[in-house]
């Protein structure tokens, strides 16, 4: 993971503007072998559906659940990593076998690969995970849709069937993004089990 876009969370003083961060669990980032499949398919997506172009490979992950912007919360990073260690996910396989966008009216749209079936240990691990983010006051929402998102752009694409990729999910992690930046930055990570 040398090369990721991944990099590791170093506390920023308290002038640091966190309005537009999220903090989001997440399974990945990708193998070098699986992100090879996943930008190969990116890219013939890419040609296929005249897109513009996709997301720096390198930070290619399956997003789980959500915690949100976090800035108005006391201590929330630390909140996050007592609820990523109180919370066990099993060894799984993600089958993404479809693609499209979700359209935000005031934003650019995700594009992304998706799952039609989510694996009941993702399912559980996700439940765990919202019940105790909903304790500290997040609404998040209760649902779990994993994905990974390529693109984000303008384009509205429908929900479409494709050749399998399977991602093999062996470890949850803690990870905050900075919106519209593509970086990703690991707070901690837990082994699946």
């Amino acid at each position: 993971m040398a090369d990721d876009l991944f990099g590791s969370f170093k506390p920023r003083g308290a002038d640091w503007d966190t309005s537009d961060d999220n903090l989001i669990f997440i399974s990945g980032p990708a193998t070098d072998g699986l992100r090879t499949e996943v930008d190969d398919r990116a890219e013939f997506l890419r040609a296929s559906l005249g897109l513009g172009p996709m997301r720096d490979k390198r930070v290619q992950h399956v997003t789980f659940s959500h915690f949100g912007h976090y800035g108005h919360i006391p201590d929330a990073i630390e909140a996050a990593r007592e609820i990523g260690r109180a919370v066990a996910i099993k060894r799984s396989v993600i089958v993404f076998d479809q693609y499209r966008s979700y359209f935000h009216p005031e934003q650019n749209n995700p594009f992304a690969l998706v799952a039609s079936e989510t694996p009941d240990a993702v399912k559980l691990a996700n439940r765990e995970l919202v019940k105790r983010v909903r304790r500290l006051g997040i609404d998040c929402p209760s649902g779990i849709n994993p994905h990974v998102t390529l693109r984000y752009g303008q384009e509205v694409v429908s929900l479409t069937d494709m050749q399998p990729i399977l991602w093999p999910v062996d470890e949850l992690l803690l990870v905050m993004s900075r919106r519209g930046a593509q970086e990703h930055f690991i707070i901690d990570r837990w082994p699946a089990i």
